[in-house]
């Protein structure tokens, strides 16, 4: 029994200690990491302000101290990308040469490396990078990235691709985007404007052999993020008159976007039989101001549908005097709907100016 005792005696004063040294370890290392996270921080807030002011000293003197500098900012690219614009700012003496190496030893080959990445954050540095510059064998790492299924990593790929256009990448663009979701269409579009010129053709290209209405009505939406070009499309005419509503108002709207000389074939469409096309012919040649349509738009306040007499009561109003004068002749003894929609915009006209 005495023996049985002193084992056991035995085991647990071991197992004691080792728990104990067990504990002290984990506290040693919890303390440890949190030390370390700490000072990588600190570090990395140190390097950003470190590299821009090592940056700036060298590119003051001479591009080939960049140069010898080469392997320092691959190692931090994160940070190097992060002071670029702030570099470009300060337009320094050397800034062109430097740029070129730059893009040509540490942006282009890591944008190669990292668009093939699984990592999200990888691409996504690769896009920032190809944004300085790539080659047209980089194509098809650009076009990858386009349709990045991170929405983020898309867009900026798709902001790269607009200023040095080429028609494959516009196409997938096209084939991409247009399938998307609204609130993925109306990001780009807006970033459309900053587009190179050259991109119009691209996309009027596109037009001409496309046939799927819905590929066909982004693309005329596109077109009117641009400066209006000497000629139009010519499948314009063509789509106006398709049965596809969502085709029919794009391509109007195209139409609108070339000026006053399109009010004409507009205003054909106030009859048109889809009441969500005698809206838009409305708000289009209100924005147009033509006044040649007063007569009409004032028609549409008997029109069957609500929203097209509203639609014409405010267009009506936008035209000043003579629209609000074509408002207060309605008469309910001739159309009880026209006189009830003029009457309440032109209520709501007299309480918005007192």
């Amino acid at each position: 029994m005495t023996l049985i005792s002193i084992n056991a005696f035995y085991y647990i004063k071991w197992a004691a200690i080792v728990e104990i040294c067990l504990v002290i370890l984990l506290i040693v290392f919890a303390y440890s990491a949190q030390f370390y996270y700490r000072k990588k921080a600190e570090r990395r807030v140190i390097t950003t302000a470190d590299m821009e002011k090592l940056f700036v000293s060298l590119a003051s003197t001479s591009e080939q101290n960049i140069s010898h500098e080469l392997n320092f900012f691959k190692k931090n690219l994160p940070v190097l990308l992060q002071i670029l614009p702030r570099i470009e700012a300060q337009s320094l003496p050397h800034w062109p040469s430097i740029q070129v190496i730059l893009v040509e030893k540490i942006l282009k080959p890591k944008a190669r490396r990292y668009a093939k990445s699984r990592r999200w954050s990888k691409r996504y540095f690769a896009v920032r990078c190809f944004s300085y510059g790539w080659d047209a064998r980089d194509e098809p790492l650009l076009a990858k990235l386009i349709v990045d299924h991170t929405f983020l990593i898309s867009l900026n790929a798709a902001l790269v691709a607009v200023k040095k256009p080429t028609q494959s990448l516009v196409d997938t663009l096209i084939d991409f985007y247009s399938k998307g979701r609204r609130l993925q269409q109306s990001i780009f579009s807006a970033k459309f404007v900053e587009s190179d010129p050259a991109i119009g053709a691209m996309v009027s290209k596109r037009l001409a052999v496309e046939t799927d209405p819905y590929i066909l009505a982004f693309c005329y939406s596109l077109l009117t993020k641009l400066p209006v070009p000497d000629e139009m499309c010519p499948t314009v005419i063509r789509d106006i008159n398709s049965a596809v509503i969502d085709l029919k108002i794009a391509a109007l709207k195209y139409l609108a976007h070339q000026g006053p000389k399109t009010t004409k074939i507009i205003r054909r469409y106030l009859s048109d039989e889809h009441w969500q096309v005698r809206v838009v012919v409305i708000k289009l040649l209100s924005a147009l101001k033509d006044y040649e349509s007063l007569d009409i738009i004032g028609k549409s306040l008997q029109d069957e549908a609500w929203w097209v007499r509203m639609d014409a009561a405010q267009a009506l109003m936008s035209f000043g005097e003579k629209g609000e004068a074509i408002l207060r002749s309605q008469d309910p003894e001739v159309d009880r709907y026209a006189y009830e929609v003029a009457t309440r915009i032109l209520q709501t006209s007299k309480q918005l100016k007192e």
